[in-house]
């Protein structure tokens, strides 16, 4: 079974596009719509790649199987639209889902968006509750902002507050940092995080990047918890290793290679038992400027493992 990619709009893809998202919306809801009631499909880098928005596919053995976009729609608000997964790629153990949602949140976060609406139709009930179990709320019409591109088959909506202050996560690492400049343009340019906010007089860092957080501060500036009598040295945070979700190990593996940095383990998927289930990761660790380790992964989903 080939693998599974998520990855921007690129032209070209038009063709795939309308093939997972016609058949769907026709045979399955009974939707009475064609490509042509759609011209925002035959638009697509204008009318979605543009502003705050985007537009991606899941890709797999070279055919789209999958596709989620965001509309900008102003005021740092956008709507989630064209959100379509190919029946024979539906469900856990495939994740496609879950990971296209995770690609649009991580480009949400960067974004600086704060709030994503969306509409669809009383017909799709398992989208109903996967919206629901991923933070959205239903709203009224009414409740819809003016610039909100509404279609004429939606019939319920729904909206999710994006986290417009840090440190709502229980458990945050701050990582003591030789060089916090440093550190920061790695994290940032090459793994993906985006800053929330920072104290340069104290080296200091909050980063975020879609659920992941993380605090950098420089060691010798303002207060650290170095100890005298145990001087640092590199590797950092030896016997620790931070596992961090993303949406596309691809798009990180190849901009640390333009860096020059070379993986601390090479890609891999890895099965994981949970009870009587299988959980998957593909992942691979990298050391940080410092040598902190850091584990990538995107979600793989679930299955039930395979016979003996």
């Amino acid at each position: 079974m080939g693998e599974l990619v998520i990855r921007s709009f690129e032209p070209g893809d038009e063709r795939g596009v309308i093939g997972v998202i016609l058949p769907i919306q026709r045979e399955e809801f009974g939707v009475e719509i064609t490509a042509e009631d759609q011209p925002d499909l035959a638009a697509i880098p204008t009318f979605y790649q543009s502003g705050k928005g985007g537009f991606w596919v899941a890709e797999k053995d070279g055919e789209v199987v999958g596709t989620i976009s965001l509309k900008d729609i102003g005021n740092d608000e956008a709507a989630l639209r064209k959100m379509f997964v190919a029946a024979k790629v539906r469900g856990k153990e495939f994740g496609v889902a879950a990971r296209l949602l995770d690609m649009l949140m991580a480009h949400a976060s960067h974004a600086g968006l704060k709030a994503i609406f969306l509409g669809t139709t009383d017909k799709f009930l398992a989208a109903h509750r996967f919206y629901e179990k991923n933070g959205f709320f239903e709203v009224a019409a009414k409740d819809l902002p003016e610039s909100f591109p509404r279609m004429a088959v939606d019939t319920k909506f729904y909206r999710l507050i994006l986290a417009s202050r840090p440190m709502e996560n229980a458990l945050v690492p701050e990582f003591s940092v030789s060089d916090w400049l440093q550190s920061r343009r790695f994290y940032c340019d090459l793994i993906g995080f985006s800053v929330l906010y920072e104290r340069p007089e104290e080296g200091f860092c909050y980063l975020e990047l879609g659920q992941a957080q993380l605090m950098i501060d420089q060691i010798g500036v303002g207060r650290d918890f170095a100890l005298d009598e145990t001087p640092l040295e590199r590797p950092f945070g030896r016997g620790v290793n931070v596992q961090i979700r993303v949406p596309d190990v691809h798009a990180i593996l190849g901009r640390l290679a333009e860096g020059g940095i070379d993986p601390y383990l090479p890609l891999e998927e890895k099965w994981y038992r949970r009870d009587n289930r299988e959980v998957g990761n593909r992942q691979f660790v990298v050391a940080d400027p410092d040598g902190y380790l850091l584990r990538l992964f995107e979600d793989l989903g679930e299955r039930f493992p395979p016979n003996p």
